[in-house]
Formats: C-alpha cells, sequence, structure tokens
C-alpha cells in the first residue's frame, strides 16, 4: 500500500518541488495552497502523512493543526 502525503504551502515552489521528491520516491501526494484548501481535501481523502507551512496568509499551519 502506497501511503498518501499531503503538502500544505502557500508557495508554489515549494508544493511543486515537494511533490516531485515525493511522487519519485513512490508516495501519492495531494497539494494545497493553503490551510483552508488542505482540510477540504483532508476532510474528501485519506491521508497518512502531512508536510505544512507554519506561516500562511490566513489560516497558519499552527491554526491548521490545532483544527484537525
Amino acid at each position: 500500500m502506497t501511503a498518501t502525503i499531503l503538502v500544505i504551502d502557500d508557495y508554489a515552489i515549494i508544493r511543486r518541488l515537494f511533490s516531485l521528491y515525493l511522487q519519485k520516491k513512490g508516495f501519492n501526494v495531494l497539494i494545497a495552497a493553503s490551510a483552508e484548501e488542505g482540510l477540504v481535501l483532508l476532510k474528501n481523502n485519506q491521508v497518512d502523512i502531512i508536510t505544512c507551512d507554519v506561516i500562511m496568509p490566513g489560516m497558519s499551519g499552527i491554526e491548521f493543526f490545532t483544527e484537525i
């Protein structure tokens, strides 16, 4: 079974680099540009691991993890 990783970051280049690297290592990757978007993806998908930027516009990474 392949693990699914949710990558949340407000910078597109960071999301892209994480995604490419993790896919190359064999993981399924979901990406979100905000914590709010990450919450939606989390509600609609089974996720094994989450990486999240801490400082983002709107909801911060800390607020995201508090929410979940």
